[in-house]
Protein backbone atom coordinates (compact mmCIF):
# COMPACT_ATOMS: atom_id res chain seq x y z
CA UNK A 1 0.00 0.00 0.00
CA UNK A 2 1.30 3.46 -0.90
CA UNK A 3 1.79 6.06 1.77
CA UNK A 4 0.07 9.40 1.21
CA UNK A 5 3.40 11.07 0.47
CA UNK A 6 4.33 8.46 -2.13
CA UNK A 7 1.02 8.90 -3.92
CA UNK A 8 1.41 12.68 -3.96
CA UNK A 9 4.96 12.23 -5.29
CA UNK A 10 3.72 9.99 -8.10
CA UNK A 11 0.95 12.42 -9.02
CA UNK A 12 3.41 15.31 -9.07
CA UNK A 13 5.89 13.36 -11.19
CA UNK A 14 3.11 12.46 -13.64
CA UNK A 15 2.04 16.11 -13.78
CA UNK A 16 5.62 17.21 -14.52
CA UNK A 17 6.03 14.54 -17.21
CA UNK A 18 2.73 15.54 -18.84
CA UNK A 19 3.94 19.13 -19.00
CA UNK A 20 7.25 18.05 -20.59
CA UNK A 21 5.27 16.20 -23.26
CA UNK A 22 3.02 19.21 -23.87
CA UNK A 23 6.08 21.45 -24.32
CA UNK A 24 6.79 19.59 -27.57
CA UNK A 25 3.72 21.22 -29.11
CA UNK A 26 5.24 24.71 -28.79
CA UNK A 27 7.01 26.31 -31.71
CA UNK A 28 10.78 26.70 -31.37
CA UNK A 29 10.48 30.42 -30.62
CA UNK A 30 7.64 29.98 -28.12
CA UNK A 31 9.54 27.14 -26.43
CA UNK A 32 12.63 29.33 -26.12
CA UNK A 33 10.68 32.19 -24.51
CA UNK A 34 8.69 29.79 -22.35
CA UNK A 35 11.83 28.15 -20.95
CA UNK A 36 13.49 31.53 -20.35
CA UNK A 37 10.42 32.70 -18.44
CA UNK A 38 10.21 29.48 -16.40
CA UNK A 39 13.94 29.64 -15.59
CA UNK A 40 13.60 33.23 -14.40
CA UNK A 41 10.57 32.55 -12.18
CA UNK A 42 11.21 29.06 -10.83
CA UNK A 43 11.85 28.72 -7.08
CA UNK A 44 14.59 26.76 -5.34
CA UNK A 45 13.68 24.21 -2.62
CA UNK A 46 16.88 24.89 -0.69
CA UNK A 47 16.15 28.62 -0.49
CA UNK A 48 12.64 27.78 0.68
CA UNK A 49 14.03 25.46 3.39
CA UNK A 50 16.48 28.13 4.61
CA UNK A 51 13.65 30.67 4.86
CA UNK A 52 11.64 28.28 7.03
CA UNK A 53 14.13 29.07 9.80
CA UNK A 54 13.08 32.76 9.80
CA UNK A 55 12.07 32.71 13.49
CA UNK A 56 8.49 31.71 12.75
CA UNK A 57 7.57 34.68 10.58
CA UNK A 58 6.54 32.69 7.48
CA UNK A 59 9.21 34.03 5.14
CA UNK A 60 9.04 30.84 3.06
CA UNK A 61 5.46 31.71 2.09
CA UNK A 62 6.51 35.18 1.00
CA UNK A 63 9.18 33.57 -1.20
CA UNK A 64 6.49 31.56 -3.03
CA UNK A 65 4.12 34.52 -3.21
CA UNK A 66 1.54 33.03 -0.83
CA UNK A 67 0.60 36.26 0.89
CA UNK A 68 -2.31 34.87 2.91
CA UNK A 69 -0.20 32.20 4.59
CA UNK A 70 2.61 34.69 5.10
CA UNK A 71 0.31 37.14 6.91
CA UNK A 72 -1.12 34.38 9.14
CA UNK A 73 2.33 33.15 10.15
CA UNK A 74 3.65 36.70 10.57
CA UNK A 75 0.81 37.57 12.97
CA UNK A 76 1.28 34.32 14.92
CA UNK A 77 5.06 34.85 15.03
CA UNK A 78 4.66 38.43 16.26
CA UNK A 79 2.13 37.26 18.84
CA UNK A 80 4.52 34.59 20.09
CA UNK A 81 7.64 36.76 20.27
CA UNK A 82 5.64 39.68 21.69
CA UNK A 83 4.28 37.30 24.32
CA UNK A 84 7.75 36.07 25.21
CA UNK A 85 8.95 39.66 25.65
CA UNK A 86 5.84 40.57 27.66
CA UNK A 87 6.55 37.72 30.10
CA UNK A 88 9.70 39.55 31.17
CA UNK A 89 8.88 43.19 30.53
CA UNK A 90 5.26 43.61 31.59
CA UNK A 91 3.21 43.45 34.75
CA UNK A 92 0.31 42.10 32.69
CA UNK A 93 1.85 39.54 30.26
CA UNK A 94 0.04 37.69 27.50
CA UNK A 95 -1.51 34.49 28.91
CA UNK A 96 0.67 31.40 28.75
CA UNK A 97 -1.97 29.46 26.79
CA UNK A 98 -1.63 31.96 23.93
CA UNK A 99 2.13 31.41 23.90
CA UNK A 100 1.69 27.63 23.96
CA UNK A 101 -0.83 27.76 21.10
CA UNK A 102 1.37 30.07 18.99
CA UNK A 103 4.45 27.96 19.74
CA UNK A 104 2.63 24.72 18.87
CA UNK A 105 1.42 26.12 15.56
CA UNK A 106 4.93 27.42 14.81
CA UNK A 107 6.54 24.04 15.48
CA UNK A 108 3.93 22.24 13.36
CA UNK A 109 4.27 24.72 10.50
CA UNK A 110 8.07 24.67 10.60
CA UNK A 111 8.32 20.88 10.64
CA UNK A 112 5.70 20.53 7.91
CA UNK A 113 7.48 23.08 5.72
CA UNK A 114 10.90 21.49 6.28
CA UNK A 115 9.81 17.89 5.74
CA UNK A 116 7.76 18.75 2.66
CA UNK A 117 10.01 21.51 1.22
CA UNK A 118 10.86 19.60 -1.96
CA UNK A 119 7.25 18.68 -2.72
CA UNK A 120 5.91 22.14 -1.82
CA UNK A 121 8.35 23.90 -4.14
CA UNK A 122 8.01 21.32 -6.93
CA UNK A 123 4.23 21.73 -6.77
CA UNK A 124 4.60 25.51 -6.90
CA UNK A 125 6.98 25.24 -9.86
CA UNK A 126 4.69 22.80 -11.70
CA UNK A 127 1.74 25.15 -11.26
CA UNK A 128 3.85 28.09 -12.44
CA UNK A 129 5.04 26.12 -15.48
CA UNK A 130 1.47 25.14 -16.36
CA UNK A 131 0.31 28.76 -16.18
CA UNK A 132 3.21 29.90 -18.33
CA UNK A 133 2.62 27.07 -20.81
CA UNK A 134 -0.97 28.24 -21.26
CA UNK A 135 0.31 31.75 -21.96
CA UNK A 136 2.88 30.61 -24.52
CA UNK A 137 0.66 27.99 -26.18
CA UNK A 138 -1.82 30.73 -27.14
CA UNK A 139 0.81 32.48 -29.30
Amino acid sequence: MLAIGEEAERNLSAREEELRLKERSLSDQSLKYYRQDVTRRIKDPDTYAVLVWGLGFGLQHLYLGRMGQFVVELVIGLLFWGGVISQFASDDPIPIWVLVAAFSYGVYSTLNSLIRAQVIVRTHNAHLSERLFERYSDR
